[in-house]
C-alpha cells in the first residue's frame, strides 16, 4: 500500500496521467477480494487515509461514485467479523488462506466485548464511507502522517533536558540526558532537593 500511495502522490505528467487507470484497477482488485474480512478492513482504512490526504484522489472518488458504491454496500452488509473457521461458501471469511485456526482469533471472536468493538468499527467505517458519498471528506493533508514519521527524529540526544514523570508519586522532575546507547539513556536529575524525597539525583539508566 505504501508504494501505491507513493505513486498516487507523485507529481509529474507521467504519473498524474495514469492516476485514474491505477485507481480503476485498484478498485477492481478490491472487488475481487470482497470475501476476506480482515483484508477489506485494511483496504478501507487505506482508502479513508488516501482520500483525506490527497486532493486529486479525493476528487476522483467524488467524480466516480458508481465505481466504488459497492464498497458502501459491503460495509453495510458486514458489520461483524465472521467466525475464524467460517468457510468461503458463506460469502465472507476472516482470513485469506488459513489451514490452522489461530487460538487468538478464536478467543477474540468469543470475547463478550467483541460485539461492542465490532459495532463501533462498523459505525466508523459506515460514517467514513458516507462522508465520501456526501463529498465531505476532511482535508488532512497538513496533518503529520504517522506512516511516514522517522522514529530517529524522536530519539534523545546527549544534553537534552526532559521531564520525567514518577507515576507512583504523581510528580514530574527535570532531568538531563547524559548519554544515549541504542534504546537506553543515562540521565541525571537537575533538582537536588528531590534526593530528600527518596529520588536519586545520581545518574541513572
Amino acid at each position: 500500500m505504501c508504494l501505491f500511495e507513493l505513486l498516487l502522490e507523485t507529481e509529474g505528467e507521467h504519473f498524474t496521467s495514469r492516476r485514474a487507470p491505477w485507481l480503476t484497477r485498484f478498485l477492481e482488485t478490491v472487488k475481487s477480494n470482497f470475501g476476506f474480512f480482515k483484508w477489506m478492513e485494511a483496504i478501507l482504512e487505506f482508502i479513508f487515509k488516501i482520500t483525506s490526504r490527497n486532493a486529486a484522489v479525493r476528487e476522483w472518488f467524488y467524480s466516480n461514485q458508481a465505481a466504488w458504491h459497492c464498497l458502501l454496500e459491503w460495509v453495510g452488509q458486514h458489520t461483524r467479523a465472521p467466525h475464524p473457521a467460517q468457510g468461503a461458501s458463506s460469502g465472507v471469511r476472516l482470513f485469506k488462506g488459513r489451514q490452522n485456526i489461530q487460538l487468538a482469533a478464536l478467543q477474540h471472536h468469543n470475547d463478550p466485548n467483541a460485539a461492542q468493538r465490532n459495532s463501533l468499527g462498523a459505525a466508523y467505517r459506515l460514517g467514513r464511507m458516507q462522508e465520501l458519498l456526501r463529498q465531505q471528506v476532511p482535508d488532512l493533508s497538513e496533518e503529520p502522517d504517522p506512516d511516514k514519521i522517522d522514529l530517529q527524529d524522536f530519539k534523545f540526544l546527549a544534553g537534552d533536558v526532559v521531564t520525567r514523570l514518577d507515576r507512583k508519586r504523581d510528580e514530574a522532575g527535570q532531568w538531563r540526558v547524559l548519554s544515549v546507547l541504542d534504546e537506553m539513556i543515562q540521565m541525571e536529575c537537575l533538582e537536588p532537593d528531590r534526593a530528600s524525597k527518596g529520588v536519586s539525583k545520581d545518574p541513572i539508566w
